[in-house]
């Protein structure tokens, strides 16, 4: 019988590894290079047709604002299953002529056990759920605040749940329920003190900065089709004619993904214009809340910086075009340092703030929760007055 020399096929692997990529290196640097030279050719096209547009931030800046991060840690293995800790955190800055000075803050945590499912987007609902009570005790606090920036979606994909799940996944089904209803009771609650509702309400607003960007993020129809005007809000005034020519360029521009394709075409203190999300995306809830108007946009702040998803609802006739820049030129200038990861100062600030302690608390009650399982403390406590109640002919069975 023969043998496999081990060594051999490592070899070979080694081989196959360097003669792919001797083949491949050119091509796809090639690739990569022509996308960058189309785009650096359409990008001034879509600034004349007004899909793109520059601004610039407030100078001075007077802004009292509220960003509220989010974040989960664990699962951490136990017993079959998991524990878990999500928490929320909001940070208030105070902006007055470019001083920047701290106001207010407020928390919320929860830690428990979970099963062995999706966990992932459960969290996610949990944070969603959390981000939401703080925006409720921001908007009861009695300050007066012209920004609440939050860094999880406004509304519900239903992507996060299926029909399924009722039966399969019952607790992560009843956890998006719950932060549906969390949601719904919010807007019905304090609708009528937000703008646009409320012309001299504070704005509340939504940024993808990454973990939840890909959960409704419109772009996808990147301004590239034909039918991009059925769900470009009107009063941005974005025309298409200067766009026309844009499919004699060829595939390169048509293949450029997502990403790339924003970060070519977004100059600094660029942002696009506002597109209707529910349009795009129509299987948001609440239902009643996405039938009256969800809007997104994407902008870049300072050299360095990657672009942003900003998601905001209400009535269309509430979102004129000078209110879109007002906010863009707020989260430009919150969006300023930090490169690549760069999001809003108030967000980044309760973020940083936030995650440490909740890995470090969730480790101690972790070990907690094994040791009460060794010592079997829990049982001892359960069973503790079972004789008193039979020496008084009381019987609990």
């Amino acid at each position: 019988m023969n043998t496999i020399d081990t060594e051999d096929l490592n070899v070979s692997l080694a081989r196959r590894l360097s003669l792919t990529t001797q083949l491949y290196l050119p091509g796809t640097a090639g690739r990569i290079s022509q996308q960058i030279r189309e785009l650096e050719r359409v990008a001034p096209d879509y600034v004349k047709a007004g899909y793109v547009r520059k601004l610039m931030p407030p100078s001075p800046l007077n802004l009292h604002v509220g960003g509220i991060a989010t974040d989960f840690k664990g699962p951490v293995r136990i017993m079959g299953g998991f524990l878990y800790a999500v928490g929320g955190l909001r940070t208030d800055l105070k902006i007055r002529d470019n001083q920047i000075g701290t106001g207010s803050k407020n928390s919320t945590c929860e830690m428990d056990d979970i099963d062995f499912e999706d966990q992932k987007l459960r969290l996610k609902l949990i944070s969603i759920r959390h981000a939401y009570e703080l925006a409720a005790t921001a908007l009861e606090d009695g300050e007066k605040r012209e920004l609440l920036i939050l860094d999880t979606p406004l509304l519900l994909s239903r992507s996060l749940s299926s029909a399924r799940e009722g039966s399969l996944y019952p607790n992560k089904r009843q956890t998006y329920e719950q932060t549906l209803e969390a949601i719904d009771e919010f807007w019905q609650t304090y609708q009528d003190r937000l703008f646009p509702w409320n012309p001299r309400g504070p704005m509340l607003v939504s940024i993808g900065t990454g973990r939840y960007g890909a959960v409704l993020d419109m772009a996808q129809r990147d301004f590239r089709n034909k039918d991009t005007k059925s769900f470009v809000l009107e009063q941005e005034q974005a025309r298409l004619k200067p766009l026309e020519n844009l499919d004699k360029l060829g595939s390169a521009v048509l293949s450029i993904g997502q990403q790339r394709f924003l970060t070519g075409i977004l100059e600094s203190y660029h942002r696009t214009v506002a597109y209707r999300m529910n349009v795009q995306t129509p299987q948001m809830e609440p239902k009643w809340l996405a039938d009256i108007g969800v809007y997104g946009f994407h902008f870049k702040s300072a050299q360095g910086t990657s672009p942003l998803l900003v998601q905001v609802v209400g009535p269309a006739t509430g979102w004129p075009t000078e209110a879109f820049d007002r906010l863009t030129s707020w989260l430009m200038a919150l969006t300023a340092l930090g490169g690549k990861k760069a999001e809003p100062l108030p967000v980044y600030l309760s973020k940083r703030e936030l995650g440490r302690p909740l890995d470090v608390f969730l480790q101690n009650y972790a070990r907690e929760v094994h040791s009460y399982l060794r010592n079997r403390k829990l049982e001892e406590n359960w069973l503790s007055d079972f004789d008193d109640f039979e020496l008084e002919g009381e019987s609990i069975l």
